[in-house]
Order: structure tokens, then sequence, then C-alpha cells
């Protein structure tokens, strides 16, 4: 009866009280295979994900996603930049065959995004055009390149600046410095 509410409850297995060492031994030798075909840590972008602890990390700084925050992400992660309906969404994180007529993903979309948004990248979750959603923002490293190879025009033109450019050319190189733009 107590192994039935286990199993009831969500567990994937369960055990009597009564279990011959030979059985357990075998169990342990697939929980130890199956171990090894999961990822124990993924990459979310900036935030590095921890199966073992469900939550996510950014500049050593946990973020305290709640269980299906986590989930989420963690789906999402899976494949990054690609749509993932929210039928799917659904039933990867929810378990659910059928789309009720709730917005609980859409809560906890947005309470995702507002811890994300805490550590800078709220972003990182987006909302598809066509429905769903994707681990997005920045698929080819393109806005921190850009924001980068900026930083270094901008900084290289201020040196010049100081000693070569004059007048309306120095001033436009500082506006630029002191009010930046990413358009």
């Amino acid at each position: 009866m107590a192994r039935a509410s286990l199993l009831d409850a969500g567990f994937g297995d369960a055990l009597g009280t009564q279990v011959a060492l030979v059985e357990l031994a075998a169990r342990l030798v697939k929980l130890e295979a199956f171990a090894k075909t999961m990822p124990r840590r993924r990459k979310a972008g900036p935030v590095s994900l921890d199966i073992f602890y469900r939550d996510g990390y950014v500049d050593g700084s946990w973020l305290g996603l709640h269980p299906r925050e986590f989930a989420l992400l963690w789906r999402l992660a899976e494949t990054p930049y690609t749509r993932v309906s929210r039928r799917q969404l659904l039933a990867d994180v929810w378990r659910m065959d059928h789309l009720p007529e709730t917005n609980s993903l859409e809560v906890h979309v947005s309470r995702l995004r507002a811890k994300l948004a805490i550590s800078r990248c709220g972003w990182l979750v987006e909302t598809h055009p066509k429905g769903g959603y994707q681990l997005g923002g920045d698929r080819h490293g393109s806005f921190h390149a850009f924001a980068g190879a900026r930083r270094e025009m901008l900084d290289s033109a201020a040196t010049l600046g100081n000693g070569g450019l004059k007048g309306s050319a120095q001033e436009g190189i500082q506006h630029a410095i002191q009010r930046p733009r990413f358009d």
C-alpha cells in the first residue's frame, strides 16, 4: 500500500520494505547507467543550470527558481533558439496531454523572466511570434560582439580625439560614449 501511494504521488519507482540485495544491486546499476545519460549541468545563455540543485546561477549567484521555473528553463535550454509550443511545454513540464484553460504557463514564464531580470538576463526567454517560447537573445554572440566592438571603437576614437579630432567630431564621440544606443 505504501509503495502504491509513492508511485501514485509521482515517484518513478518505489521498493517495499522487503527487498533482495540482488534486486537492489541491479536497480543501482541501472540507476548509475541512467545517471550517465543525463547531464548534471546545462547552459542557458549566461545562466548555468544545475539539475542536482534544481536552480540556476549567474556570476556565482543562485536565481532561486521554483521547480516549474527550473523545469521550464531546462526544457527551453534543450533546444535553444527553437520555438517550443505551449502544448509541448505543458506536456514536457506539466505532464499534461491536453490544453487546460489556465494561464499557469504564462505566469511561470513571467516569474522566470522576473528572476532572470534581476541578474540582467530577462531577455533570455523570448515569446515566439507564432506562439510558444524559445531560449533566445544572443544566438550567435552578435549582441555582445557588437557591443564589444562598439566599445573598442569608441575608446580608440576617444583616444585619437584627445590629440587629433577637433570640434563637432570630438563632441559627437563624447556624446556617443556617454549615451550608448543599441537599436
